[in-house]
Formats: C-alpha cells, sequence, structure tokens
C-alpha cells in the first residue's frame, strides 16, 4: 500500500501545465417585464435548460433583471455571483438601482466586483438608463492554478439604425455617455486586471464595430482580441449572420437592420499562450404552451472555445 502511494505521487494523471481548453459564453437574455419583452418565462426556462446541457464553463449574462430569473438559472452551475452583490439597489419591479448581470462558473469565484458607471443616462429621457444601475462586474476564478478575471457590462443603448453602413453614423445623443462607460471599463480593467493571469470580457457594447479609435469597439480592442475576427478574419464582422442583433435567424429582431452589438474579447500574460478554437452563436430557441418557435432572446449567445497553455516553470 505503501508503495502504490509513492508511485500515485510521483507519477500523477494529469498535469495541469498541458494545455486546457475552457468554453466560455456570453448572452444578453432581454430579462425586461412585459409587455417591454415577450415569452419571458418560456424562455429563462429553455435557457436553464440550455446551461444545464450545454457543457459551458462560465457564462456571463446581461439584462437578468429579477431575482425570480437569477434564482432559476443560479442552480444551473455550482459557482455564481450573487444576485444582491451586482444588483444591490434594485427595486423588485422597477429596475430601478439594477445592472442585470450575473456571472456562472464551474471553477470557484474567489473574488467579485462590482463597478457602477459614473455617466449613466438623461434623467428626463425616462428610457430607463438614468435610474438603472449599470456597471462593470468583475469575477475571479481560479481554473488550474491560473486566475481569470471575467468581466461583463451592458453599456447604455444606442440608435439601432445604422447597421453595416459604417460609412453613415445616425445621430445617438448616448454617443458621448457610451464613450464614457467605455473609457471606465478599459480604465478598470488595465488596472484591476493587471495581475489577473488571463482576462476575459464579454458583454453587450451596445456599439458597432466601427474602427475609429474613439469608438467603444477599438477602445477594447486596444486591451484584448476580438474572438470572432481570430476565428473567421475581419471580413466576418459585417456579416448579417454574425450579427448579434436582428440576427436573421431571430424570431423577434429579424425584420430589423442586423447589428454587432455584443463582443467576446481576451488577454493574457506573456508566459501563457491562448488562443480562440472555435467560436459560434448557437441558434437556441424554444417552444411556447402554443407551439410558437421562438429565439431565447432578441439577441444571439457568443460562445468561443479556447485552448490555454500555461509555459511558466
Amino acid at each position: 500500500m505503501t508503495i502504490i502511494l509513492v508511485v500515485v505521487l510521483l507519477f500523477p494523471l494529469s498535469s495541469p501545465k498541458g494545455p486546457c481548453a475552457l468554453k466560455v459564453m456570453t448572452y444578453n437574455v432581454w430579462g425586461l417585464p412585459f409587455p417591454i419583452s415577450q415569452d419571458k418565462g418560456a424562455r429563462m426556462i429553455a435557457l436553464r435548460d440550455e446551461l444545464l446541457t450545454g457543457d459551458y464553463d462560465i457564462v456571463v449574462l446581461q439584462e437578468l433583471w429579477f431575482a425570480s430569473d437569477y434564482d432559476l438559472l443560479k442552480k444551473t452551475m455550482p459557482y455564481v455571483t450573487r444576485y444582491t452583490k451586482l444588483n444591490s439597489g434594485c427595486c423588485l419591479g422597477l429596475l430601478i438601482g439594477c445592472s442585470g448581470l450575473a456571472i456562472l462558473s464551474r471553477f470557484p469565484i474567489v473574488d467579485v466586483g462590482f463597478f457602477p458607471f459614473k455617466d449613466k443616462g438623461h434623467f428626463f429621457k425616462f428610457d430607463g438608463e438614468a435610474s438603472a444601475g449599470k456597471g462593470l462586474a468583475i469575477a475571479r476564478i481560479l481554473f488550474q492554478g491560473k486566475t481569470i478575471d471575467i468581466a461583463t457590462t451592458h453599456l447604455i443603448h444606442g440608435p439601432y439604425s445604422e447597421g453595416y453602413n459604417l460609412m453613415v453614423e445616425p445621430a445617438d445623443e448616448n454617443k458621448s455617455i457610451r464613450y464614457l462607460q467605455a473609457k471606465e471599463i478599459v480604465s478598470t480593467l488595465s488596472h484591476l486586471s493587471s495581475d489577473a493571469d488571463i482576462l476575459i470580457f464579454g458583454g453587450d457594447v451596445n456599439a458597432h464595430p466601427r474602427k475609429d479609435l474613439d469608438r467603444p469597439y477599438m477602445m477594447l480592442r486596444a486591451l484584448m482580441r476580438d474572438t470572432l475576427i481570430e476565428v473567421f478574419g475581419t471580413w466576418s464582422s459585417l456579416q448579417p449572420e454574425f450579427a448579434t442583433y436582428a440576427n436573421p435567424r431571430n424570431t423577434y429582431t429579424k425584420q430589423y437592420v442586423p447589428e454587432r452589438l455584443d463582443y467576446l474579447m481576451y488577454r493574457t500574460i506573456e508566459s501563457i499562450s491562448m488562443s480562440t478554437v472555435e467560436f459560434k452563436m448557437p441558434n437556441l430557441q424554444t417552444r411556447t404552451s402554443d407551439n410558437r418557435a421562438i429565439s431565447l432572446s432578441d439577441h444571439e449567445p457568443l460562445v468561443a472555445t479556447f485552448l490555454i497553455q500555461d509555459h511558466r516553470k
């Protein structure tokens, strides 16, 4: 018995230093109340089933506004950020002070931070932005001897009319606020996550992939890699099939102009190599009690599988 124990200690069955895979999803789940959103009950139940069977390692959600929907989904993974931690000022039914954010993980969450936006919106616009508690959520996760900071957010809404004509920029009174929010995100991630081995960002940026350096997309790209571009190239950013809002497959928004508003990005320290080996936008649908086929949200989910290699001794 002693000899067997020694052999096991000297020759472990697996090594945490070998290449490992990590599957991450980001999803705006459209958790607004009726009549602003439709079929929320059926959609949330179907999303719960998807998370239970989808073999995801980390999931970040936006617009998960209500505690009842959070309670339904939190049981799908061993670790989840507390609802009150990211929605501390939320008034049930009014969405005042709510962030709508949640992070779920198969691996231990050891720390959680929430950073409310300083600039939120115009109070007299009555679109809910000024009263909502939006911001940046960051959870530190322990993954096979490495620290991962997983971050998610939902920026102030946009005009939703530009589509893929990136040469035309419509009037957008929230443009300056979105820029300030993106600036806050980049500043926070640059400093707070500087000691993390890996940083992964997923969220609804409500901004198109414009290449202007002062736009949210390029501000984030200066810090991280875009998983879609890494797998499919720069051409994919302008294709309707990769639109995250008003995708041609979406039952709720297919009649609108396709737009890419949601992103999944990452960066690592120099001693860790990481690449996106698979990028998907699964067509998640379910059926209602009256047998209507419906999408699980008005947005599309982004799913990336990463291959990670730790080169540290």
